[in-house]
């Protein structure tokens, strides 16, 4: 009986060192896992930052042009309104007033 208790008890030590050594595998694959997960959102936010940028200069060019036909606008109406007083001018000098 004690060669059969020596074997079991050789056998709970290897059992239980077999289950040590699968406690860091496991902690390995749980890290691995949430590290992938973090990457591929990290991927998502970097894709999603770049959509935006280009929207950014989208609406940036677009306000430009947006600028760029109202100062037109502004120095056409500038322009009429000269040409009006100066078409007033030449009238009331043509009436001799």
């Amino acid at each position: 009986m004690g060669d059969e208790h020596q074997v079991e008890q050789a056998e709970q030590r290897v059992e239980r060192a077999e289950q040590r050594g699968d406690q860091p595998r496991e902690g390995f694959e749980m890290t691995h896992g949430v590290l992938t997960t973090t990457e591929k959102r990290a991927d998502q936010l970097r894709e999603s930052l770049d959509r935006r940028e280009t929207l950014m200069r989208i609406a940036a060019r677009q306000a430009g042009e947006a600028q760029d036909r109202a100062a037109s606008l502004r120095d056409a109406a500038e322009a009429e309104r000269k040409a009006r007083g100066l078409l007033a001018r030449l009238r009331t000098a043509w009436r001799g007033a």
